[in-house]
């Protein structure tokens, strides 16, 4: 006998406070990528339904607001799909083909925070130039996250700039010292998207044998 799966949306704040339990979306689906962000879409029924169902209305969502999606199988617990919450990246109404109002939701996974930002330093620049790098490729990709999203992250306007620093939601796990590839990780981070340069690096080690 097959165990019939379950699915349910957590909606919460950006930080974690509990808003709403959604059970009663027209359309759920995710996608979820090695080294990617990941992606989750909602069709949820619109506050302004003329049939005066109960709905939702664009005021109840926030930017970067958690979704989290559970999956039950059978009797065991719900658990958490893709180990971490999806993060609100794009809400709009609209309604359709059926003449039904809806919210259309997307969200990423938290590697979508690293897309959305670029290192602003000049070839010139420590946080840019590794040429003469001697850190393991895991440390080296966290140097450049801590860099542009810590305390003293610059921009292309002030260095450091108080704007770019979100310490107080981010943070970033200590320095693993993992074996360092023989030669070392080298090169410019220059204008590059943060994560696709930590990509660079995770494919550099990947071709020296090492995670």
């Amino acid at each position: 006998m097959a165990n019939l799966r379950n699915y349910s949306v957590v909606h919460r704040s950006q930080t974690g406070t509990f808003k709403h339990l959604i059970s009663d979306s027209y359309s759920t689906k995710w996608v979820l990528k090695l080294n990617r962000p990941g992606s989750l879409t909602l069709e949820l029924p619109s506050a302004f339904c003329s049939s005066g169902i109960p709905g939702y209305d664009i005021a109840d969502f926030d930017e970067d607001d958690q979704l989290c999606l559970y999956r039950t199988v059978g009797t065991s617990a719900p658990a958490l799909v893709g180990e971490a919450p999806f993060h609100l990246s794009k809400i709009e109404g609209g309604r359709k083909e059926d003449g039904k109002r809806i919210l259309s939701i997307e969200a990423q996974t938290p590697l979508g925070f690293l897309e959305r930002r670029i290192n602003p330093y000049d070839a010139d620049d420590g946080n840019s130039d590794y040429d003469s790098n001697t850190q393991p490729a895991d440390d080296l990709a966290k140097t450049i996250v801590r860099n542009n999203y810590l305390a003293g992250a610059g921009s292309y306007v002030l260095d450091p700039d108080a704007i770019r620093n979100l310490s107080t939601y981010f943070q970033v796990a200590a320095n693993a010292g993992a074996i360092v590839p023989a030669p070392p990780y080298t090169g410019s981070a220059e204008n590059a998207g943060i994560l696709s340069e930590i990509q660079k690096i995770a494919d550099y080690a990947a071709q020296k044998g090492l995670p």
